[in-house]
């Protein structure tokens, strides 16, 4: 890693602690006593029993973050989240808490909970802010390339910009929800949503600035063990403040659900892409996704996923198929912590290389994501610290394309 890069990812962890407040302390707190955990669960289901949600979680989360093992603790989390109307929290403890220690009715039950968050009439958003490094974050092996001219070798020089800036992420989105009326015996519950998603990057210039804004809507069948989305989609990308890519399409997606906490699930998406810069950018897109997870012990998860990637545009470079494989899990330790590590391999093949080069320029990649997330620290009303780290390592036959790329970023998310 060069030293300019590592002191940019100092300077970001120091900016990440010191937004943390005087107040704020990582330390490992004492344990609690049995008695002060019977006490504190009860006041958390004495607020939720009086409709007052919001004041549950925190006590259960910090109950959590003393021993992730306790099933009924997280029950009652994932109960006081679908009571708060955070659905994507409430849907996620209810998956993990499906691996744990619980009748068989109660599994009934949580399945019951999740058809019910994917068919009511609700509003859900989240936020997620951080500070990044905008602009380059890769380390080619060179920038030297040979490329073929009639025939004739001839060595060239690639103009590549290294330059980065301290940036604030913004992640953002707002869903709304609203069921359908069904004759009595429907097998499934429709329901209409839209969705808003936005994913900003704003530097101290406008030179890195990045801004994704994306749409869309339209149709959720909720089954007892699936949810099966048809939605049309739109996105624009500008890039330093000017339009860059639009895109618009169709996505078909399914997740079948087991009491057991095994989840599989797939989606099909197509796109048109407009790109506003480059026409030999403009062309369509399809990608498959497939996943399977499980929970695992009422406390922790693991999965697996595919990623197909076929773009067909005229510039060569941009027209090429993808395949991503990648293993990921979330790990909850005790002390308030939760870690979501992954590993993935990939490949890359362009399907009409320029005669340019003079080497096989498909690429082939390794890399490895970490997540640590403090889910018993609150911040700002309701917002929890993380960090991340990526690195990836891509190789081709040019050289000149092989590289390696460090990201990080540290940040707070919503929690409730």
């Amino acid at each position: 890693m060069r030293p300019l890069r590592a002191l940019r990812i100092v300077c970001l962890v120091i900016a990440a602690l010191a937004a943390l407040g005087p107040g704020a302390s990582l330390a490992r707190p004492a344990p609690l006593s049995q008695q002060q955990i019977e006490a504190q669960f009860l006041t958390a289901l004495t607020a939720l029993n009086s409709g007052r949600p919001e004041a549950a979680i925190p006590p259960l989360l910090n109950l959590l973050g003393q021993d992730p093992s306790l099933v009924r603790v997280r029950l009652e989390l994932a109960r006081a989240y679908f009571e708060a109307e955070q659905w994507q929290r409430a849907r996620e403890e209810f998956f993990i808490v499906l691996s744990g220690d619980l009748p068989d009715p109660v599994r009934q039950r949580v399945l019951m909970f999740i058809r019910a968050i994917d068919s009511r009439r609700s509003l859900d958003w989240d936020i997620d802010i951080a500070l990044v490094e905008a602009g380059s974050n890769r380390t080619y092996d060179t920038d030297d390339v040979t490329l073929n001219f009639g025939g004739f070798a001839l060595p060239s020089t690639l103009d590549r910009s290294d330059d980065s800036e301290l940036g604030l992420q913004i992640i953002t989105s707002v869903e709304l929800r609203r069921p359908l009326a069904v004759p009595p015996g429907a097998i499934g519950l429709p329901s209409l949503f839209g969705r808003l998603e936005l994913n900003s990057i704003d530097a101290a210039g406008s030179r890195f600035d990045d801004l994704i804004l994306g749409a869309r809507g339209g149709l959720r069948f909720v089954g007892p063990t699936t949810t099966t989305i048809l939605a049309p989609l739109t996105s624009q990308r500008r890039i330093a403040g000017e339009r860059f890519e639009d895109t618009v399409g169709l996505s078909l997606a399914h997740e079948r659900r087991f009491s057991s906490g095994l989840f599989a699930s797939g989606a099909a998406t197509y796109s048109d892409i407009d790109n506003d810069i480059r026409d030999d950018q403009s062309g369509h897109q399809v990608q498959l996704f497939l996943s399977l997870s499980r929970s695992i012990g009422g406390r922790s998860a693991v999965g697996v996923s595919w990623t197909h990637t076929d773009k067909s545009v005229a510039f060569d470079l941009d027209n090429a198929r993808s395949n991503t494989l990648r293993v990921f899990g979330t790990v909850e330790t005790g002390n308030g912590f939760a870690f979501q590590p992954s590993v993935f391999v990939g490949d890359k093949h362009f399907k009409t290389p320029s005669p340019l080069f003079t080497a096989d320029p498909d690429e082939r990649s390794v890399g490895a994501d970490l997540r640590i997330e403090k889910r018993d620290l609150f911040l700002f009303d309701g917002f929890t610290p993380y960090a991340a780290i990526g690195c990836e390592r891509v190789s081709s036959d040019v050289d000149a394309y092989s590289y390696r790329s460090t990201d990080v970023k540290v940040g707070i998310e919503r929690r409730f």
